[in-house]
């Protein structure tokens, strides 16, 4: 095979440099070794040991005879050309010939200078194997144009000096000066802003390196379409094509041919216009007619779809209150009737009351929800007469003294006529009064004033109730006069309300052309206040004088406050084995389910989530009863929390509520609960319910205590992923029987769960810890070993995993 160079390795060895590769040769016995393969070598240096190689096609090769390893370097690294024809070492560097010209390689660092610029190296090809060093250190080369002679040390990197030249730009492949949009009055290098139309989105520039630069590499970027530079090259020619419309930036580099050198850069800025249809004001404009569109279409679908639905409004609000005041007779008249029964109990007499006002407020309700549905549909007749409005006022006030006394407050009136007759319908001005009065004693703080004042002339009278109680909110303000809407902070203090009244009283003021207005600030107080025209009565009869039933008021500051006998009762069961805790925020309610359970059960109660999370941690009860919708934190969010804490995640759960949709269900089961009832629920149900569960968890607990005693295999629980957790962990503990290190760090890591996990699924199935666990099982085979005799306290001890006798008896005594 041809070699193209020898040179003397160690004393023994030689290197050849063949056109396959590199070989070791035994100059004494012949034998010959491939070092490097699949390369045609044309010169090598050895430099402390390690082997350099010129190659052809693949640069310069950095080979390692102790460790075999191999490295490239290239054009990408530097070099002028991937032909290195010859190296020679001098001056602390290397100094490679190749096809392109001349480089200095430093074999530390890797770092490559090119000298293809310098006058005498340009275009000069270096030949195969051809230098030498001479004695007064200068270096000899051959190349095509002949030998060329230099001293390494005075060889220094000429920082060259270019510029980059446009020298055409084409838009759709029209130069720009043939373009008479452009009207170009001066030469197109000088171009630095390039506005063109959104058609004109296809641009091409024509580089031009000017200089003393040879084999100029131009790399390039266009901001917003380009993430990285193009890879640098000789292409003169940067093309863009389907550019969308926006602003961009076209960044161009120029590097010298070895890539060491950024000598210029330039920026031509481009502007693609938008189309008119997608400027600012086209959308605006187009945004502006659908909506007018969208708004009208919806408004004539809400009207005829009121048109259409007016009447069975109407009779479906008939029907319905027909059915529930029907029910409210039969649950009203059993109810009085018990209420007089002489052998009843205190507390029988609680339930009876309790249940009879509430009987009395849902009529109370269903009826203001007809006369708000009649006005709201404008269904609702006014029957006009001359009245003195200062008396009927008066009158209706007095009807609420009771109601403010419970809270110690005093109603002032300040009327600046004692007599002034206007037409009104006086059984609807009765229910405005009636409102706004109990709505200001209702949301009044106690030992408060509410002001009452009236005021008339020729034209109109006024009529202004003033409290100093909660107050509205601003952002609630809005929404006051809105259907069943009532204010957040009347929500939390708990005051009962449907929502409708003042929406009410809204309306009939409307039907006798008046106005109703109000001011309020959080906490300080409201002023509302009716501004009707005063109307005469020419000529009246007895039909047009007849008036409509009065309407029965909501009171919902009434709640019946829990007595001395239940305080006595819930006292003397705080020793009961299982204990319930309910969660409700309507006190009425709390009050009823604590008279319910407090002779079977250990009973506590919390008025909100939050209060009670801190009772279930420190309490731990045996179940929860938790009510949904609640201030502060809602069941769900309780029950969640509950299941989601290993502390607590054995405890079962019972949702109440109002929701008897089956998502809302769904919902509280994927949180976790034990159970679900819908409001109004079955009492005998709810009991049994929650013995079944009781029942059922202490049935579980107790068959998985005799599977630790009893070892059986037969299957303990009714979920199958249960049973086999269960009898894993068995097995687990007895492998582990003897293993005095065995913990519950090491009994989770060996049923492949966390630590908080095991403890959960151990404590709700044995409502044991996994420490304790450990213990029975160990207890238990203690007891069967002594039971069997054979076997001194000492060798169970040891059998159990105990290494003291001692603290095992101890352990074994307190056991048992």
């Amino acid at each position: 095979q041809p070699v193209t160079k020898v040179i003397e390795y160690t004393d023994s060895l030689m290197l050849l440099a063949c056109s396959y590769g590199l070989l070791q040769l035994n100059k004494y016995t012949g034998v010959y070794t491939l070092l490097v393969e699949k390369y045609l070598v044309n010169d090598v240096l050895v430099h402390n040991g390690q082997i350099w190689l010129g190659t052809v096609g693949y640069g310069l090769i950095f080979f390692d005879p102790a460790t075999k390893e191999q490295k490239h370097f290239t054009v990408e690294d530097g070099l002028l050309s991937n032909h290195v024809n010859s190296i020679i070492y001098a001056d602390g560097h290397f100094w490679l010939g190749t096809e392109n010209g001349l480089c200095r390689f430093s074999p530390e660092s890797g770092n490559v200078i090119a000298y293809s610029n310098h006058l005498p190296l340009i275009a000069s090809s270096f030949n195969a194997n051809s230098h030498y060093l001479l004695h007064d250190g200068r270096l000899a080369m051959g190349t095509n144009n002949g030998l060329v002679l230099f001293k390494p040390s005075q060889m220094a990197q000429k920082q060259l000096d270019g510029q980059i030249y446009f020298q055409n730009i084409s838009v759709l492949g029209r130069s720009v000066r043939d373009i008479p949009s452009f009207k170009l009055c001066k030469p197109v290098d000088q171009l630095h802003n390039l506005r063109l139309k959104y058609s004109q989105n296809s641009i091409t520039v024509e580089l031009m390196p000017v200089g003393e630069v040879a084999n100029a590499m131009f790399s390039w970027k266009l901001e917003g379409v380009d993430p990285d530079w193009t890879q640098p090259s000789n292409h003169r020619l940067v093309s863009y094509n389907n550019i969308p419309f926006k602003k961009y930036e076209l960044k161009i580099r120029m590097y010298d041919s070895s890539l060491s050198q950024l000598i210029a850069e330039r920026v031509l800025n481009i502007q693609i216009l938008p189309p008119f249809w997608a400027k600012w004001w086209f959308f605006a404009i187009v945004f502006l007619l659908l909506s007018v569109l969208i708004y009208a279409m919806f408004w004539y679908y809400i009207y005829r779809l009121k048109q259409q639905h007016i009447e069975d409004k109407v009779r479906f609000f008939t029907n319905t209150a027909h059915d529930i005041r029907t029910s409210l007779t039969l649950i009203k008249a059993p109810v009085e009737a018990l209420r007089d029964e002489k052998n009843l109990s205190e507390r029988g007499r609680q339930f009876i009351e309790m249940a009879n006002e509430q009987a009395q407020r849902l009529n109370a309700t269903v009826t203001q929800l007809m006369d708000f549905q009649k006005a709201d549909i404008r269904k609702e007749k006014v029957f006009l007469t001359m009245v003195n409005l200062p008396e009927i006022i008066s009158q209706r006030i007095g009807m609420f003294s009771s109601l403010a006394a419970t809270k110690n407050i005093q109603i002032k009136t300040k009327f600046k006529t004692k007599h002034y007759e206007s037409a009104v319908d006086i059984v609807q001005i009765e229910k405005v009064v009636d409102n706004l009065v109990s709505n200001a004693i209702k949301y009044s703080h106690n030992k408060s004033i509410v002001e009452v004042a009236f005021s008339a002339d020729d034209k109109q009278w006024v009529l202004t109730v003033k409290d100093y109680g909660i107050g509205v909110s601003k952002r609630d303000q809005k929404l006051l006069f809105k259907e069943f809407f009532r204010a957040e902070n009347a929500i939390n203090s708990k005051i009962v309300g449907s929502g409708v009244g003042l929406l009410l009283v809204k309306n009939i003021v409307k039907l006798h052309d008046g106005e109703i207005s109000f001011t309020s600030e959080e906490n300080l107080g409201s002023i509302f206040t009716v501004i009707v025209p005063h109307k005469k009565l020419v000529d009246t009869n007895d039909e047009a004088l007849s008036l409509l039933p009065n309407a029965e008021i909501i009171d919902g500051n009434d709640q019946i406050e829990p007595g001395e006998d239940f305080e006595k009762v819930s006292g003397e069961n705080n020793n009961k084995a299982q204990k319930i805790l309910i969660v409700e925020d309507n006190e009425d309610l709390m009050h009823f389910l604590r008279l319910s359970f407090v002779d079977i059960y250990d009973v506590s109660s919390a008025a909100n989530g939050v209060e009670a999370w801190e009772k279930i941690q420190n309490e731990l009860p045996d179940l929860v009863i938790s009510d949904v919708m609640m201030p502060k934190m809602g069941g769900f969010e309780l029950c969640k929390l509950v299941k989601s804490t290993f502390e607590t995640s054995h405890v079962p759960v019972v949702l109440l509520t109002a929701f008897d949709d089956k998502a809302m269900q769904l919902r509280g089961l994927g949180f976790g609960a034990d159970d679900y009832l819908t409001k109004p629920f079955d009492m005998g149900l709810l009991h049994q319910k929650i013995r079944s569960i009781i029942q059922n968890r202490t049935a579980v607990r107790e068959k998985a205590l005799r599977l630790i005693q009893t070892d059986q295999n037969a299957p303990v629980l009714n979920n199958l992923l249960n049973d086999e957790f269960l009898h894993t962990m068995l097995s687990v503990v007895k492998k582990n029987l003897d293993n005095p290190e065995f913990n519950k760090d090491d009994f989770a890591r060996a049923m492949k769960v966390s630590g908080s996990l095991l403890y959960k699924k151990v404590k709700a199935l044995t409502d044991l810890s996994p420490v304790d666990f450990i213990k029975s099982v160990r207890m238990g085979h203690a007891l069967e070993l002594l039971q069997k005799g054979g076997y001194s306290v000492t060798e169970v001890s040891d059998k159990c995993g105990y290494t003291s006798a001692g603290y095992f008896s101890t352990v074994f005594k307190k056991y048992y």
